[in-house]
């Protein structure tokens, strides 16, 4: 991508990192690639999959040609359900996200998180957005009671993620936009505790912690004893951890990956 990731649209790659380790998006993802004859591991990303992910247009409805080659004769005929499937599935795991629907689309693909999806909309991510009111209010008329219907429910909507708005003249400074937020934050963190969603409410761990909690977890079946030896031989001291507290890493992963 021309521009770097904000750090809002980072956040989403966080959350998705994590959102990847719960169970019915491990089996979704499993299940749906035999369905679709993906490979288990994915696909391999080319240097045309790499040219279609810097453009934020295209990458939107993305289906790479080397899958949809191997789609079952239906879906090859409607690829599209592909999208709509994982957007679908976001949804019905409670997360209104249509950057985490484009995300799981691709790792479903690829066996990988793609991180210019996050940054597919250079002016608006799942925290925060950017418009230009003229500009969205030229598609409505005044007169037209459907029309302004429309308005109200576009704006009802966006109010579902975004419930907080800063309107900005274009005099004013970034300086006095900063000034203004640290001053009025108050009334930022009021609302915040009101709509606390699905998408923010999951929390990524530091890498290295949760790097240690996965091996765990993935060696479960293994005696607590066997664990800990294990832990020494692949991260020394830098992971001395007692052996009452593998199982309860074993506990909280196992639960978190079943939690909606």
């Amino acid at each position: 991508m021309k521009n770097e990731l904000t750090s809002s649209a980072r956040q989403t790659i966080f959350l998705f990192e994590e959102f990847l380790r719960r169970q019915e998006v491990v089996e979704f993802v499993k299940e749906y690639r035999k369905f679709l004859n993906i490979p288990e591991k994915g696909l391999p990303i080319t240097d045309e999959n790499k040219k279609a992910f810097s453009d934020y247009l295209l990458l939107f409805l993305y289906i790479p040609d080397e899958a949809r080659e191997l789609f079952p004769k239906e879906t090859k005929q409607k690829p599209l359900r592909v999208v709509n499937t994982c957007n679908t599935f976001v949804k019905q795991q409670g997360i209104d996200s249509v950057q985490m629907g484009n995300l799981l689309r691709m790792y479903l693909f690829f066996n990988k998180v793609i991180p210019e999806i996050s940054g597919m909309f250079p002016f608006w991510n799942d925290f925060l957005r950017l418009e230009h009111l003229p500009s969205e209010l030229a598609d409505y008329g005044r007169e037209d009671y459907k029309l302004l219907q429309m308005v109200y429910d576009r704006f009802e909507n966006i109010s579902k993620r975004l419930p907080i708005a800063l309107y900005i003249n274009p005099n004013v400074s970034q300086r006095e936009i900063q000034d203004f937020l640290s001053k009025n934050w108050n009334f930022i963190e009021m609302y915040r505790e009101e709509r606390k969603d699905k998408t923010t409410k999951l929390r990524r761990k530091s890498p290295k912690v949760q790097e240690r909690n996965d091996f765990i977890y993935e060696n479960r079946h293994l005696p607590r004893k066997k664990i800990m030896e294990m832990l020494g031989d692949k991260y020394g001291k830098d992971f001395d951890i007692d052996y009452g507290y593998v199982g309860k890493i074993i506990s909280l992963e196992k639960k978190k990956r079943k939690e909606l």
